[in-house]
């Protein structure tokens, strides 16, 4: 484990990464960032050393939520919540070492399998609040409430039926971005372990020009749209269309992947010698800083993805 560092060095080093690891857990927007410092330790310590750093991390975290949740008296719903809060960086940390141990396997792979602890964890709540009413009702009830002070902190001149329709509506769409989010999370995460890792290797860009989807997902992408555009005229419980609007964006975020992958090859080819994580932060900013783009560049990225499945774009 120490190789050529000194104990005190590898200390450092070492608390560094749990030090950083525990600010991202308690960021909002690159909270899923959270294995990620640990992850680049596998670089320089053997892979039960990273694992067991990883749950390390997990215990800390576990600490730092639950320790002021004791401090007063809560109740079933306090502690689901504590539960929802705890998910994320549970969800990322396994993650992250399931990247590490199958880091060989193709991307899509990894990162199915990456997603594995998500999609588990998910369906046990889902499991749970199914067959307690009572404590689904007081969940709903409690996120409504919160997406309308937060809407009527922003337009306060909005009617109470308004604000309680565009409480609803963004409830329902943070419940169809769950599984997406988490594989976009795994997506991000990977590839900045993955081209800080290879950073110094010069066929890793040709690699990532060249990453695909294995053909058979596109019946997958393509059978589960149709199913959610004629959803509307089945009578469905509304957590299976949930499920089923998670699943079809989740198979969608891996069409973006191989659009990434086709851009940076057509870019290559004609001679632009773009870095891949260059390439990601254009992209990043486009969709996230510039107002207007991120819907156009959204689209694009996909189509370039999906489109690769029928005409050879990489040749």
């Amino acid at each position: 484990m120490l190789g050529e560092k000194g104990e005190s060095g590898v200390r450092v080093e070492i608390l560094m990464a749990l030090l950083v690891s525990s600010l991202l857990s308690v960021t909002g927007f690159v909270g899923f960032l959270v294995p990620f410092p640990i992850m680049l330790l596998n670089t320089r310590y053997d892979r039960k050393t990273v694992y067991r750093l990883l749950l390390l991390e997990f215990f800390i975290i576990f600490v730092m939520k639950v320790f002021p949740f004791l401090q007063t008296d809560k109740g079933p719903l306090d502690i689901l919540l504590l539960v929802f809060e705890m998910l994320s960086p549970a969800i990322m940390l396994i993650a992250g070492a399931i990247w590490i141990a199958v880091e060989r396997k193709a991307a899509t792979r990894k990162i199915l399998l990456s997603l594995l602890p998500a999609i588990f964890f998910l369906l046990m709540v889902i499991l749970y609040l199914w067959h307690d009413r009572a404590l689904r009702e007081d969940v709903t009830i409690y996120y409504l409430d919160a997406f309308g002070l937060m809407i009527r902190g922003l337009f306060s001149n909005l009617s109470d039926a308004l604000v309680q329709n565009i409480a609803n509506i963004l409830l329902s769409v943070i419940l169809m971005m769950i599984l997406p989010y988490y594989s976009v999370a795994i997506c991000v995460t990977g590839f900045l372990y993955e081209a800080l890792e290879h950073s110094k290797e010069s066929t890793w860009e040709d690699e990532v020009g060249a990453l695909t989807v294995e053909s058979g997902f596109i019946w997958a992408f393509i059978s589960l749209w149709g199913f959610v555009l004629f959803s509307r005229f089945l009578s469905i419980p509304p957590l299976v269309g949930f499920a089923i609007v998670n699943l079809a964006l989740t198979v969608s975020c891996l069409y973006l992947m191989q659009g990434f992958s086709v851009i940076l090859y057509l870019l290559r080819k004609r001679e632009i010698r773009i870095r891949a994580f260059s390439l990601f932060l254009i992209l990043f900013l486009l969709f996230f800083i510039v107002p207007g783009l991120n819907i156009f560049v959204f689209l694009l990225v996909l189509i370039l993805g999906l489109v690769e499945n029928f005409v050879e774009l990489r040749r």
